[in-house]
């Protein structure tokens, strides 16, 4: 309950420091970095519906741009991420449920993103188009106290991932506030070197193969509505609509999830701030998450 609690009270302390930060932003960044680079935090709370499992993730992404062409249509940007996620099993007597325990992951990593921009790419729409691709390292501990025993183990891996990231902006026509952004982001995470060991009591398990951890998901947002949020304010506030799919190999299972997100955005900017809620299940593992995800970009906030 704690952790909910700080979680929530970080969401409005940020919408509150917001508003003060615009006036400030021309001193805080040099103009070099404000205009080429990205810097997002992200965090956000996992809570399993039909147990007592729960969970939290936070990270950052980095990017600067060192390529842009001519007309300002293509770029290329060296980024950085680096993440982690936590997850505790307390003991759970009323499901009869003996079992306790936590699993740790982190992971960081880099590589190239590229972008295109197409302003007149139907009558009423823009289209940004970006693309990642890079490695990243990934380390989990696992640890769970059964009736019988102490399962202990841990797993390293070296993934290859790729992202693909379709922005459609309406900007004229009729009712341009209304269905103003779709977007979908398509990510795929492929092990190339995987090494793991366990132990049962502290006795090591010979033979053990790591787990498959290839992981697809395509996840898709259409702002409902945008607006300002008072008469003379020149931030947005957007609605959406989120559906999620997503794929993990090791367990051949399947995630349906369908959700809700508000963004603030600075005009002819990209969202700056983001809160969403979102409910995934498997129906064949019968497994169902509550996730709350909060976003924060810097550089959206304080770029021109």
């Amino acid at each position: 309950m704690m952790k909910r609690m700080i979680f929530v009270l970080m969401i409005g302390l940020l919408s509150a420091w917001s508003q003060q930060a615009l006036a400030q932003s021309q001193d805080l960044f040099g103009g070099v970095f404000r205009d080429k680079s990205n810097l997002c935090l992200f965090s956000g709370f996992v809570d399993r519906q039909d147990s007592k499992n729960y969970g939290y993730y936070y990270g950052v992404y980095a990017d600067y741009r060192v390529l842009k062409s001519l007309d300002g249509a293509w770029t290329i940007a060296p980024y950085l991420v680096l993440s982690r996620s936590n997850s505790e099993s307390p003991l759970d007597t009323k499901r009869n449920k003996n079992n306790s325990g936590y699993n740790n992951n982190s992971e960081y990593g880099g590589g190239l993103s590229f972008g295109f921009y197409e302003p007149d790419f139907t009558f009423r729409h823009q289209l940004f188009v970006g693309a990642s691709l890079g490695l990243r390292y990934g380390q989990e501990e696992q640890y769970e106290k059964q009736q019988s025993g102490i399962y202990s183990g841990w797993q390293n891996d070296l993934f290859l991932s790729a992202g693909l990231n379709l922005h459609l902006l309406k900007s004229f026509g009729l009712r341009p506030d209304l269905f103003p952004r779709s977007q979908i982001q398509a990510t795929i995470k492929v092990p190339i070197k995987s090494e793991k060991e366990a132990y049962w009591n502290d006795k090591k398990i010979e033979g053990i193969n790591p787990w498959n951890k290839s992981y697809f998901e395509v996840l898709g947002k259409t702002s409902v509505f945008q607006s300002y949020l008072s008469y003379r304010s020149e931030i947005q506030y957007a609605p959406k609509i989120i559906a999620l799919y997503s794929y993990s190999a090791g367990d051949s299972r399947s995630f349906y999830g369908l959700g809700a997100e508000i963004s603030l955005r600075r005009e002819y900017r990209d969202n700056f701030l983001s809160l969403n809620v979102l409910y995934k299940e498997s129906r064949a593992f019968a497994d169902n998450y509550l996730i709350v995800g909060l976003n924060f970009n810097l550089s959206s906030l304080l770029k021109k």
